[in-house]
């Protein structure tokens, strides 16, 4: 069954959350790109609690039935950087499913 889609606000504020706590998960294509571009888990604290979640970029996975929320700002050297993230079902963890550059 499909949950309903969180406010930008209640989607950011969850992640940070639940970030915060070690409540998370990170793809494996999550952790290929943040190796990639440098991300480090410092950066991904910043931008999910000073980034904005975008609610038109937002979209919904069929196939893993969840929201897909869209998170834009900078890293902890101000460099441009985004998320794309879900909270799962039951509410307690983010999955972290990948960042890129903006």
């Amino acid at each position: 069954m499909a949950r309903d889609r969180l406010s930008p606000k209640q989607a950011k504020e969850n992640a940070a959350l639940f970030w915060s706590r070690g409540w998370a998960i990170i793809t494996p294509h999550c952790q290929r790109r943040m190796n990639e571009r440098n991300v480090s888990f410092n950066d991904i604290t910043y931008l999910l609690n000073h980034g904005e979640v975008v609610d038109d970029k937002s979209v919904y996975d069929d196939e893993n039935m969840a929201w897909e929320y869209f998170i834009a700002g900078v890293d902890v050297e101000g460099v441009a950087l985004a998320a794309i993230f879900s909270i799962d079902s039951e509410d307690s963890e983010i999955i972290l499913i990948t960042v890129r550059d903006i």
